[in-house]
């Protein structure tokens, strides 16, 4: 079976929209121009992880993130803004083939938090996540 490349489909944590958001990565606040479904080659670039928090009207902060494991096909990341999700595709870059009689068996971990994450947490948590495969 064939997985043909395609910016968005598959496994998606889905965040709130009702407040002021940003995402994040190893590198600090993410940038990048927002993915376009149409677009695959828009998608942001592989990591190991990227979050996403939010500063709610009532004051309080909550924060996701999703991290890839090394073991996934490549993955690139599809992060339209407007519609607040983290979204690891493993067929943006290219068309997925998947053997006749194998399983396609791919694993992210998801982290849910109050407050704001600090770098150094996430950084700990993807790394003891990376090498317990």
């Amino acid at each position: 079976m064939t997985i043909n490349q395609t910016a968005l489909a598959g496994f998606c944590v889905r965040c709130r929209k009702d407040g002021q958001a940003y995402f994040c990565d190893a590198g600090g606040k993410v940038t990048l121009p927002d993915s376009n479904t149409l677009k695959p080659e828009g998608n942001w670039p592989a990591a190991d992880w990227y979050s996403y928090t939010i500063a709610l009207g009532s004051g309080k902060t909550v924060a996701a993130a999703v991290i890839d494991d090394p073991g996934n096909p490549r993955t690139t990341w599809h992060e339209p803004r407007s519609v607040a999700f983290l979204s690891p595709w493993i067929v943006a870059a290219q068309a997925v083939s998947i053997p006749a009689g194998q399983p396609l068996i791919l694993r992210h971990r998801v982290v849910a938090h109050d407050g704001e994450f600090d770098g150094a947490t996430l950084k700990r948590l993807a790394a003891e996540w990376l090498g317990t495969h």
